[in-house]
């Protein structure tokens, strides 16, 4: 029979123990199983503080922006020049057009 043990199981209406819960209960009392889990516990995003303090934030982000200064300095510096000359040719079109009208004719 494919299911033996189990239908020996509910036809005696008892399940059986492991020998070691068997052995440390000679006497007939119940003992609990309790496995030899280690449990290591975490803080739960729940018990985390809400807000960070500000210093903190600040201190990591002088950090991160004076190791990455090469990188970002470079680019300020281009898009600063590019806004100055075109802001300057952009004056200086707009007020030729207007001192000169459109070209209709």
């Amino acid at each position: 029979m494919m299911f033996g043990r189990a239908a020996l199981r509910l036809r005696t209406g008892s399940r059986s123990m492991s020998q070691a819960v068997q052995n440390a209960t000679a006497s007939g009392e119940i003992q609990a199983y309790r496995p030899k889990v280690q449990v290591t516990r975490h803080m739960s995003p729940f018990n985390m503080p809400v807000v960070t303090p500000v210093s903190k934030f600040l201190k990591f982000n002088a950090e991160r922006t004076v190791e990455n200064a090469s990188d970002w300095i470079p680019a300020a510096i281009f898009f600063f020049a590019t806004m100055q000359v075109g802001n300057h040719y952009h004056n200086k079109w707009a007020r030729e057009h207007a001192m000169h009208g459109g070209d209709e004719e």
